[in-house]
């Protein structure tokens, strides 16, 4: 049984090298075995010069920091193009008169269908189904189409149509 038991491994060693005894049951025999190849214990050792110096951490820290700039530079800079060319997109299809939504080939909730069915009838949208998982451009794009919906038809167009499908789908119910 362990007096110190929630000491850490190394406290111990370190106890039983400079001549402490933790163990109550019986007298500790491994202390003297402790050294090996890996690893010793010496209570006069000097711990600074293993530790980097200040130039080497300093020159670490500006390295990572620098490094971390570019990647987030590198990112934000393509994500910034990726949705531009959605919004350029976007204005294209609104001077062409078109309003499009990009849209998952996903299974929707019930109603849904009456919901897409009336923003084609009351407000002209196309939906185009896209394979795999929306990108940041296609979410730029659809956001400048709503942003077009609601400069026509009013800022409430989308929560009106989807009470109102809402509405027809429990009643066909």
């Amino acid at each position: 049984m362990y007096a110190k038991a929630l000491i850490p491994h190394v406290l111990k060693q370190r106890s039983l090298q400079w001549g402490g005894d933790y163990c109550l049951d019986s007298p500790c025999s491994h202390a003297a075995n402790f050294e090996s190849k890996w690893f010793s214990f010496n209570p006069r050792i000097e711990w600074a010069p293993l530790l980097r110096s200040e130039s080497t951490m300093l020159r670490t820290f500006v390295t990572t920091l620098a490094l971390t700039a570019i990647v987030l530079i590198g990112c934000t800079s393509n994500l910034t193009t990726t949705t531009q060319a959605g919004k350029d997109a976007a204005s294209r299809d609104i001077v062409a008169g078109k309003l499009v939504l990009r849209s998952q080939n996903l299974p929707y909730p019930p109603g849904e269908n009456e919901y897409t069915k009336l923003l084609k009838d009351r407000c002209g949208f196309t939906f185009k189904v896209i394979a795999g998982k929306l990108t940041d451009a296609d979410d730029a794009y659809n956001e400048a189409m709503q942003m077009e919906a609601k400069r026509k038809f009013g800022n409430d167009i989308f929560i009106l149509l989807r009470a109102e499908a809402k509405a027809n789908y429990e009643q066909g119910l």
